[in-house]
């Protein structure tokens, strides 16, 4: 939801930068895993995480923002 006193801006680019995810390890019964950290960032790049990470939210960065 807008705030009444937004801005709006332009975006010459964006690139992605990894995912938002809570992250789970194996409990004592190995059906049901257990939630180790809640909305963590996780780089593409770090692949140990891969595994264990549910993500919520794609995380991008913007490039040559500009005012309007």
């Amino acid at each position: 939801m807008l705030r009444e006193d937004f801005n709006i801006h332009t975006v010459a680019g964006r690139t992605s930068a990894g995912v938002l995810a809570d992250l789970y390890a194996p409990g004592i019964d190995p059906i049901v895993p257990v939630l180790t950290n809640h909305n963590v960032f996780v780089a593409w790049d770090a692949i140990r995480y891969h595994a264990s990470a549910l993500a919520t939210s794609h995380v991008v960065e913007l490039h040559g923002m500009k005012r309007l």
